[in-house]
Parts: C-alpha cells; structure tokens; sequence
C-alpha cells in the first residue's frame, strides 16, 4: 500500500488548471492516489471507530464530460460499491482549502431520519463542536454556515428539508486553508482522525 504523504500547495494549485483534459489528468495522475492511500489509510481507523466495516471509494467523476470538477474527494462508507446513499466520512481538496466532514447527501435512504434527528438533537450536537467547523446544506458549495453561528432556526431549516425535499444535504466538518493544510505534510492524516472521531454524533444521526 502506497503511504500518504500529504498534500502539497502543487495539489491545490492544480485545482484551478484551465480545460477540461488537463485538469481531470492532473487529478487522476496527482491527486487520486493520495486520496486513494489516505483512504486506505483511514479505513480500519474508521471500522473501529463506528464499529461496522467501513471502505474507502475515491471520486471518480465519470459523469464528467465538459466542466472539469472543482474539487475531488475520498469517501468512507459501510457500502463497498458506494456511499452516497449512507451517512459517509469525506476528505477532499478545492484550490482554497481541504475538507475534513461526514453528513448525508441527497442519495441517502435515511436523509429524513437524519433531519428528524438533527431537528431533536442539533443544538445539543453544535454544543459539542468547535465553533469553526461548518454547516453544509448544499454540499457542492463550500462556504456553508459556521457551526458558532448556527441558531434554532437554521437547524429547523436544514431538517425540514433533509425530510421533505429530494435534493437535499447536510455535510459538517472543518476547513482547512490550503497553506495550512499542505503545512502538516503526512500529519494531515492525524488531523482527520481528530476531526472524524468528533463527527462520529454527525455519522450516526444517518444509522
């Protein structure tokens, strides 16, 4: 198994390459396998920590023909053959920052026993995150809502749809700047251990 060496300024940079073809084989050739190494990396920490088998799979973005993606991102999930239809664990890259957050999205089969859920306990769950950590109601927009800032309201938001509409999302997790993050070299990996083992209440609000 190829070890994770961490991220590098290069990795976030090539994020932000112009054209479709140079961009997805930047991400195929450079960032894939490190993804795919912490994925492998990550998984029987996440077995033992939510005590069910748990798999790695690395975004693929097949469905990608014109508009080159953004960001790119490992999964962990209880499915091998997928995770977009559980609650799963993510760690990804946009060109501003890397991801580290777990949370339902709109394939999920308990989306809306999920907002039930949020909708009892989501204040009580807030408490016990740091203030940086983000709220995500549309997981293809990074900026989300500051977990400091999260009131009664936006959790009833959130929940609501999470029960009632198709597309809905709910991702939680940290950012983390770019320059920061290609700092902690192969120690990102222990970083998101730290914030995974947090969002464990997050990841079990979809079981």
């Amino acid at each position: 198994m190829t070890a994770f060496t961490g991220f590098t300024a290069d990795d976030f940079a090539g994020l932000r390459l112009p054209g479709f073809a140079e961009r997805m084989a930047f991400i195929k050739d450079g960032l894939r396998p490190k993804l795919e190494a912490l994925g492998q990396e990550l998984a029987p920490f996440l077995t033992e920590l939510t005590g069910q088998p748990i798999y790695p799979i690395t975004a693929k973005h097949m469905r990608r023909k014109v508009n080159p993606p953004d960001d790119t991102w490992v999964a962990w999930s209880a499915n091998k053959r997928g995770y977009k239809m559980l609650p799963h664990f993510q760690v990804g890259l946009w060109h501003t920052h890397a991801f580290i957050q777990a949370g339902v999205i709109y394939e999920a089969s308990a989306k809306a026993a999920f907002g039930a859920r949020l909708l009892e306990s989501g204040q009580a769950l807030a408490a016990s995150l740091p203030a940086g950590y983000r709220w995500l109601e549309d997981y293809v927009r990074p900026d989300g809502i500051g977990n400091g800032q999260m009131t009664a309201h936006d959790f009833a938001r959130i929940a609501t749809r999470l029960m009632t509409r198709k597309e809905a999302d709910c991702m939680v997790g940290l950012s983390v700047p770019a320059a920061e993050a290609a700092g902690l070299g192969a120690g990102f990996a222990g970083l998101a251990r730290e914030v995974m083992e947090r969002l464990l209440p997050v990841y079990r609000l979809g079981m």
